[in-house]
């Protein structure tokens, strides 16, 4: 039999060991309780650090990434530039060689006939005068020689001379042909510097027979001086019907005042015509010497 007391004891064991037990409960769970607590927060704060490296690490990712795109652009941009100078380049030199092949070509034929004339005898034999006549004269002695001759030739009595020979020259001028269609007032020549007239000579191979009483006179005029209004170079007008014969030359009388027959520079040589012609054919031609 148990006794009061007993299971009094009893009832106060049990309960001593059932809040033992929840004490003991309470211990380990807090005690698990924090070290799962602390071993979470270890890889939390492990994770949160490598997060935040993984993170930067993108940045810098994306950062390269943006590198080499703009790197990207840039090859593509240069390999437009460097296509385009290529053919620009490739556009000059086609253009240069063809001045240069054309140069060369030019070159080409003219060094071969330089070289072919170059080779002839005649240049040499040319060469060769050239080189003897300038040897030759260029010593004193050719040099003196010629001295004296330009000073012997020079002195007074030798441009004396070659002014008488100048002024000794003689000129013929002609009147043209003179007819029915050309019997007009008319100047035919003018002097550059004095002459004087030497002779008049009429050829006519037909003489006039219409209009008898036309006649011609020659004459000297001024510069400025109007057709019958200058000197006279004949003593007499000619008649072209009665004082000519056909097919002979008539030499006509001068002026005899001989300052009518003088021309000075500018002076003009002149036909002058009383009437008309029909029949008449011929010419005139004076001669002058200079003075």
């Amino acid at each position: 039999m148990v006794t009061d007391d007993k299971r009094k004891n009893l009832v106060e064991l049990t309960w001593t060991k059932i809040v033992l037990g929840i004490l003991l409960t309470v211990t380990v769970s807090s005690l698990i309780t924090w070290g799962l607590i602390d071993g979470l927060a270890t890889p939390k704060t492990a994770f949160t650090t490598d997060t935040n490296s993984s993170v930067n690490t993108i940045d810098h990712i994306n950062g390269l990434v943006n590198t080499i795109d703009h790197m990207k652009d840039s090859a593509t941009s240069l390999n437009s530039f460097t296509g385009y100078v290529n053919n620009r380049v490739d556009t000059l030199t086609d253009s240069t060689q063809t001045h240069f092949d054309e140069v060369e070509g030019r070159m080409t034929n003219d060094e071969t006939n330089i070289d072919t004339k170059a080779s002839t005898a005649d240049l040499n034999s040319f060469k060769n005068s050239v080189n003897n006549t300038l040897v030759t004269k260029a010593n004193s002695s050719d040099l003196v020689a010629l001295q004296n001759t330009v000073s012997t030739k020079a002195n007074s009595s030798d441009l004396v001379t070659l002014q008488n020979t100048l002024n000794g020259l003689t000129i013929t001028i002609p009147s043209g042909a003179i007819n029915a269609n050309n019997c007009a007032n008319r100047f035919i020549w003018t002097a550059d510097v004095p002459y004087q007239v030497t002779s008049i000579v009429f050829q006519q191979s037909v003489v006039e027979a219409t209009n008898s009483g036309t006649t011609i006179t020659v004459e000297r005029d001024p510069n400025g001086t109007a057709i019958g209004s200058g000197y006279s170079l004949l003593t007499t007008a000619i008649n072209l019907s009665s004082g000519i014969t056909a097919n002979v030359s008539f030499l006509a009388t001068l002026n005899s005042a001989t300052s009518n027959l003088q021309f000075a520079a500018g002076d003009s040589l002149a036909l002058n015509f009383s009437g008309l012609l029909k029949e008449y054919i011929g010419c005139v031609t004076v001669t002058l010497k200079r003075m």
